[in-house]
Formats: structure tokens, sequence, C-alpha cells
């Protein structure tokens, strides 16, 4: 029969010494996790608390630029637009502005102001209407057609060289129809009419409008059908009219599609 034999382990210094280096360094990783945990807890409820009081969400104004514009546009637009530094500033607060900058500024259209929430800096962007023509009526001055055809109330530097739109009393319309407007855009630099047309004065339909010229003759030019070819008639019977009246003249085109064009001497009516 076999003894039963005990053996015993003996560890040696440097290993015990190893194995309890390892073990406190496990504890100090334990320790230093559980303080994280509880900085994180904290820290956790700081942003708690700065959440709750919605500081974050809140857009302070540091500056305003506009872009866009002519450099004495812009400064005017930012002079309207300034407000104190630090100012809080909604999304109504924006739109509110935009309001009042076009309102301000009717030469400028699509107005739009952006908060950077990166710099706090107010940007401001829009576009400088291109006046085309001048809405008068009984001599008087009452807007301004831009590029667009639409109408707007005032323009601070108008061309001297802007056709004139004579139109009815009452006059509310925002915008011409957008043929009628390129109509009187072009017309001014149209070659082949006799004399530089100086005033246009379209119906309330806008369908048939009146020209007149600068040297005093008035075209009842129908509709906008057939530019081209009336362009071309109207010189030749301009030509055929002065060898036999005195003008200014009176011509009707109204009946140009029934092959009909009506001269008479502008001082018999």
């Amino acid at each position: 029969m076999r003894r039963n034999v005990r053996y015993r382990v003996v560890v040696r210094g440097k290993i015990a010494k190893r194995r309890a280096k390892k073990t406190a360094t496990a504890l100090i990783v334990v320790v230093a996790a559980a303080c994280c945990l509880v900085g994180f807890g904290r820290a956790a409820g700081s942003v708690r608390r700065s959440v709750s009081s919605a500081e974050w969400t809140k857009w302070r104004l540091v500056a305003v630029d506009a872009s866009g514009l002519p450099a004495a546009s812009a400064d005017a637009v930012v002079k309207v637009a300034a407000v104190e530094n630090n100012t809080e500033m909604t999304a109504v607060d924006v739109a509110t502005l935009e309001t009042k900058i076009s309102a301000a500024f009717p030469e400028l259209r699509d107005v739009k102001a952006r908060r950077n929430w990166l710099t706090h800096r107010l940007g401001i962007k829009a576009q400088r209407r291109i006046p085309s023509a001048k809405l008068v009526s009984r001599d008087k001055t009452i807007g301004y057609m831009d590029e667009r055809g639409e109408i707007y109330k005032t323009e601070p530097e108008p061309p001297q060289t802007l056709i004139t739109v004579g139109v009815p009393d009452g006059f509310s319309a925002g915008h011409f129809k957008p043929e009628t407007a390129a109509f009187i855009k072009n017309l001014r630099d149209m070659d082949g009419l006799p004399a530089k047309p100086v005033e246009i004065s379209p119906d309330k339909e806008e369908s048939s409008f009146s020209v007149r010229l600068a040297e005093g003759s008035e075209v009842n030019w129908g509709g906008l059908e057939h530019t081209g070819e009336k362009i071309a008639r109207l010189a030749q019977v301009y030509g055929q009219a002065a060898q036999k009246l005195v003008g200014p003249y009176k011509i009707n085109m109204r009946y140009f599609e029934d092959g009909r064009i009506l001269v008479k001497q502008a001082q018999q009516l």
C-alpha cells in the first residue's frame, strides 16, 4: 500500500512580493474607477443644473455683419440692426429685425438675418434691387419697379435714365406681370424705335400699352404680341408721316394684326 505523502509548497520571497504588488495595483485601479464614477456623478449634477437653467440655449450678440450689399448700404443696415452688445436674441427677435430692416430699406429684397452660435455674430444678407422704371401718378413719383417687376416705394439713388411708367390713381399692385416687366425693362434699349421712349402707361389689365416718345409722339402700342415687327413697322410709318405731317404724332397700333396703323398729328386730337 501507498502511503499518503504530504507536500508543502514553499513560495519564494520574490514571487510573493510580485503577487502582492499585482494585488495592490488592482486595488488602486478599483479605487480610481470608483473616484471617477463619483466625479462623473458630480459633473453630471452640475450639467443638469446648467441645463435646467437653459443658459446654453441663449444666444447673446457680440457684433453685426452685413454682406452682399454696397458698402454704403451695408453700413446703414448695420446701424439700423445694431443693438447693445451681449443682448439676448431669440428667433422671434431675429424675425422682427428682418422686418424692421425691410421696412427701413425698401430698395433691398430677401433680407435674412442669421445667428452664428460659435462667434455670436449676427450676419445679415440681402440683395440690392436694380431699378428699371419709375412709377408716376399725376406727375408724382409713387414708387419704382425693379428688374423682377416687383414694385417698391423708395429709391435712394434713382438713375436719371429710368423710363417712367404712368399708373392710374389708386394703383397698389405689388408687381407687374412678368411679360409686362420685361417689356418695360427692355423698351428703353430697343433698337429701331424712331425716338427714345420716355414713358409707358399700361391699362389696369396690362393688356394694352401707350408709349410716349421723347419728341412728343404717342403710340397706342396695343398688346405685347409681335413686338419686333411692330418696332420695324413703326419706324417705317414714322418716316412716311414725317414727309406729309408735322410731328409730334398720334400713332395707333391696336389694329396691327389687321394690317392697319393709324397716324395723326398729335395737336389735332
